[in-house]
């Protein structure tokens, strides 16, 4: 995932899978995924109540930043029937 080249800006994608029948959004009620698109890989996934997959992702990215490291995140919401 870290390149030697400084001027490479890392690409991520943060996929967001609801229940099919979730008309109303619940925070707590769907699953996270996140991919690096540079190496093709899962980084982490979990849902924001068993996992609090939000807490890890926000501090995945404030070490990114802390590091000066350039990142561009994709967001992809999806209905967990096709994911």
């Amino acid at each position: 995932m870290f390149r030697s080249n400084d001027d490479q800006t890392l690409k991520f994608r943060l996929v967001n899978a609801y229940a099919p029948d979730d008309r109303d959004f619940l925070e707590d009620e769907y699953d996270v995924s996140l991919y690096d698109l540079d190496d093709n890989k899962l980084i982490m996934s979990g849902d924001y109540y068993h996992n609090k997959i939000h807490v890890r992702i926000n501090g995945f990215f404030k070490a990114l930043d802390y590091y000066d490291i350039a990142y561009d995140v994709e967001t992809v919401r999806v209905n967990s029937d096709h994911y």
